[in-house]
Order: C-alpha cells, then structure tokens, then sequence
C-alpha cells in the first residue's frame, strides 16, 4: 500500500522540480565524446530555428541543404561519427519505462555522464528536427551502421520520451493511455503492472485519484490488468484497448480473458484510433459504445 501512494507523488517530484539531473554512469572512453556527437549534428541542418521546421516545404530545404554540404565536401548526417552516441544509447537507464515519465514532467532536464553533461531540451530540438525533415530512417540507417542493434529501439524511445518532453512544455497535456501504452511498449520494467502504472501520470485520460485505475501493488498482475481494460471499456466507455489484445505469438503467460491486453507484451500492430487526426468511426454518429460486462467478467 505505501508503494502504491508513493508511486502517485512521483509525478508532482518531477513537475515542481527546477531541475531535473538524469544520471547515466561513469565517463568510459567509448562515450567520451558522446555529447560532441549530439551538437556537431546540427551541422547538418540549414537552422536550429524550430518554427521553420513547421514550414510545408520543410523537407525538400533541407534535403537541398545537405545535398549542398555534399557537393563542398562538407560532412553529412551519415558522416558523423555515431558510434559514441550508440555507445551511450546502450546504457540501462534509455531503456527504463520509469524514465519516461521523469524526462516528460521536466522543467529542464539534463543527462550527467561523469564529467560530462547535456541539456535535454537541445537534443529533443535536435530529435524533433530530424523527424520533422523526414530523415528518421536516415538517422536511424546511421546509427544502425555505427553499430546500433536493428531495428534501433532506443532511437524510438529517445523519440518517444522527446515527443511527450516537447508535448507537456507546449501545452501541458498528455496522450490518451492507450495510446502511451503504444508508444513506450519498448521501454523495460522487472514489474509488469508497471507498464502502467509508470505512464498513468501521463495520460490526459486518467485521473490518479480514481481508485478504478489508480496504481495497485496490492492485486496480482492479472488481476490489474483486468481493472485496467474494465475502466478502459465501462467507465471511459472506449474500445480502443481492445486492439492491444494479440495472443498471435503466444507470447503472454498470465491467463486473461480475450478482451484484456497483455500490456507487457503489446504486438506490433498500430489501432486505427491511434493519432489526433482519426476518422474512423463504424458507428456513425454514435461516439460512445455501451461495453457490458457479465457477472464473472469473464
């Protein structure tokens, strides 16, 4: 019970903290100029300027831009020497689900690397513009070259944890949970209600004080994920956890109805209700579907 409670206050540490100093070990040499990686990349593009990575034809400038650094003989996104950063990458704490919300509550954050440090904020910038000109694949094609394991998760989850870092400084809200569920299911945990748990604080969908949803240490896994699908269905009266359901690859131990998710094994497949532009609706003009459970909840 007093994990459960202090579990709760996590959120409020982080938001009310000036500062938030994120410890990644020891300086080895194979990091040693990791950060350098990180700032010697915005060569590549034509401003550090975000608005003008809004701009419609933001693509095609700055593809035009490196093609130019590549006719002066100048380094390109694939010429940057990535193996430190890669190196970095493989530290424990990039793949840790608690981190997401740590990063995502943050005033400013900052990565300490022994002597070294990073401020947050210039690589979600940096994380942000590559997105935005298109170049994931590439970027993500250069660190797989530089010794990145493939399909390169951590370049994902640094994405994922800038996107929520960049989406609470603008406008202070979250996502949908089963959306958040989605986008770190990468992430890892020694607890599997904490793939939950670690992300309710995050979710624009969820109020922390609702005893349906609120973080449980006190019930089995099992037993919480199905509280959290019957919330999902009947109380927020949305389908949209049934699309996590994938028993396909047999992959989930614990024995949960078909309409329970196992959210520590989430497939690979993206639900149509995922992103703010979604139009799908198969009801027409019905929003809300009634969900009913029988008695056993099975």
């Amino acid at each position: 019970q007093e994990r459960s409670q202090q579990v709760r206050l996590m959120a409020k540490i982080y938001q009310q903290a000036e500062r938030v100093l994120v410890w990644l070990g020891e300086e080895t040499e194979d990091v040693k100029s990791s950060f350098d990686t990180i700032r010697n990349a915005w060569s590549v593009f034509p401003t550090k300027d975000l608005k003008m990575y809004k701009e419609p034809n933001i693509q095609q400038e700055v593809a035009d831009y490196i093609i130019k650094l590549g006719r002066e003989g100048k380094p390109t996104l694939y010429d940057n020497d990535w193996r430190p950063l890669v190196s970095l990458l493989r530290r424990p704490w990039f793949q840790r689900k608690w981190v997401v919300q740590e990063i995502a509550h943050a005033q400013q954050a900052v990565l300490i690397c022994g002597n070294l440090s990073q401020d947050w904020a210039e690589l979600a910038d940096l994380l942000y513009c590559i997105e935005s000109s298109g170049f994931v694949a590439s970027f993500s094609t250069a660190l797989v070259t530089n010794g990145a394991p493939e399909p390169c998760l951590a370049l994902l989850n640094l994405m994922t944890m800038s996107y929520l870092y960049r989406r609470n400084l603008e406008n202070g809200s979250g996502l949908p949970l089963h959306e958040l569920l989605l986008g770190t299911r990468d992430f890892h945990c020694l607890d599997p209600r904490d793939h939950v748990i670690a992300i309710l604080s995050l979710a624009q969908d969820v109020n922390l004080a609702d005893n349906s949803i609120a973080p449980n240490y006190e019930v089995g896994v099992e037993e919480y994920f199905e509280k959290i699908s019957i919330w999902s269905l009947v109380k927020q009266e949305s389908l949209a956890l049934l699309s996590l359901v994938s028993r396909s690859d047999k992959s989930s131990a614990l024995l949960l109805p078909t309409w329970v998710p196992d959210f520590g094994h989430l497939g690979l497949s993206v639900p149509l209700t995922v992103g703010e532009d979604t139009h799908f609706c198969a009801c027409g003009d019905f929003r809300n579907p009634g969900a009913y459970l029988s008695h056993d909840n099975k």
